[in-house]
């Protein structure tokens, strides 16, 4: 009985590092954390006579120290797991049930490499049962709660995600990443920086508001700006994440968030605000946008100019030999519909249509100034820069001293 209780509050210490390790920001801390983890959990497995899943754990143990020494690849991954087979089939003592630790791992990282948020926490959640079966069978209570928590944890965030109408769904943000719209923020991200440089204003933090998969965010990141990127699309996000691990990106509505901290600068590129399809969220965009501005802070952002949009036409833009493609925007009211075809080998892979607010420039300049905002600069672009289209107003604005205004 003293063993079962010892190994349970060892378990329940690995279990809160584990907890702990989902709010740190670096991968090194998050590695460094689950390492210890991981050990503890070998312990309380061996002391509850959980030998496979001690193995197991082992093994884990291994793959985060040589993961966090940036020496795991396919070589070393192969190693560990034919590793874990040969001794889990060797030291096995429970029978089928002290194969569910090697069935997990084994699962684990043979679709690891899964890009659909929701199949990947599908994955996670029946390599979460295995665990819970096994903790419940040799009587790690502790271990089996949390795996439980884990489950249900997973379950909910599918729900949600499947709830949320997100207009960037994950085949579309794949399409959108690889063939798609970078040139945009590459544009827009240098002529920023050469706009404030003529300015002789020294920006470290930076806030992307929509920052999508993450491009713009990249940039800033990989010019030594400390950068925060928000979306609401978890697609766009998991690819944003693979890119630079140095950013930190949230999943959120940029028209509703309160980040606990303030920036020198924000940008929100590629129309971001004709997203927000009513007028009292994009009151709220700009509010939430000053509240998290440094006093004297800027914000420099995009929207359609709509006396310059080509409506009822198709834009064809060849992207290489094999890929083009195809834009035709309509317009009903003060919403245009972009219906965006993407076709490889004049076969079409992906259709999506894109439905964007109209909002005119006097329209917006009343809520910009309402918000305490003062107006520096609108006009086609940031710096003279070359545009691709010619369909953008680009709008400079800065936040004044000591203002807070509330809705």
């Amino acid at each position: 009985m003293t063993q079962i209780v010892v190994a349970n509050i060892i378990a329940l210490i690995a279990s809160v590092l584990m907890v702990y390790s989902g709010f740190l920001k670096t991968k090194k801390k998050i590695l460094y954390i689950q390492t210890i983890q991981i050990g503890l959990s070998v312990i309380s497995n061996v002391i509850l006579g959980g030998i496979t899943g001690a193995i197991i754990n082992a093994l884990g143990f291994v793959r985060n120290i040589l993961c966090y020494k940036n020496k795991l690849n396919i070589i070393t991954k192969s190693i560990l797991i034919i590793l874990s087979v040969i001794l889990s089939l060797k030291f096995n003592n429970l029978g089928i049930i002290g194969l569910l630790p090697l069935i997990s791992i084994v699962l684990y990282t043979l679709f690891l490499n899964i890009k659909d948020v929701i199949n990947f926490k599908l994955l996670i959640i029946f390599t979460m049962i295995m665990w819970f079966i096994y903790d419940l069978y040799i009587k790690s209570y502790a271990s089996a709660l949390f795996d439980f928590i884990n489950i249900i944890a997973n379950i909910i965030s599918i729900i949600q995600i499947k709830n949320k109408n997100i207009m960037y769904d994950y085949n579309f943000s794949a399409v959108y990443d690889k063939y798609g719209w970078d040139y945009f923020s590459n544009t827009f991200s240098k002529a920023t920086f050469d706009y404030f440089n003529n300015k002789k204003y020294t920006f470290n933090t930076v806030l992307d508001l929509g920052c999508g998969v993450g491009t713009l965010c990249d940039y800033f990141s990989k010019e030594g700006k400390k950068t925060t990127g928000i979306d609401i699309s978890p697609y766009m996000l998991d690819i944003a994440r693979r890119k630079n691990t140095d950013v930190n990106f949230i999943e959120g509505d940029i028209t509703n968030f309160n980040l606990n901290q303030k920036f020198d600068l924000i940008t929100s590129s590629c129309d971001v605000v004709n997203h927000i399809l009513t007028i009292d969220k994009i009151e709220k965009f700009f509010l939430n946008s000053y509240n998290h501005l440094n006093d004297n802070g800027y914000m420099i952002f995009d929207i359609y100019d709509e006396k310059k949009l080509v409506l009822n036409s198709t834009i064809k833009i060849i992207r290489d030999d094999e890929i083009f493609i195809e834009f035709f925007m309509t317009k009903e009211n003060k919403i245009i519909n972009t219906n965006v075809k993407v076709y490889k080998n004049k076969i079409l892979i992906n259709e999506k249509n894109i439905k964007e607010i109209i909002i005119s420039i006097e329209d917006l300049i009343k809520i910009i100034e309402q918000t305490g905002f003062k107006i520096e600069k609108i006009g086609t672009s940031i710096i003279n820069e070359e545009q691709r289209f010619k369909d953008k107003l680009y709008i400079i604005i800065k936040k004044g001293e000591k203002y807070e205004w509330t809705k």
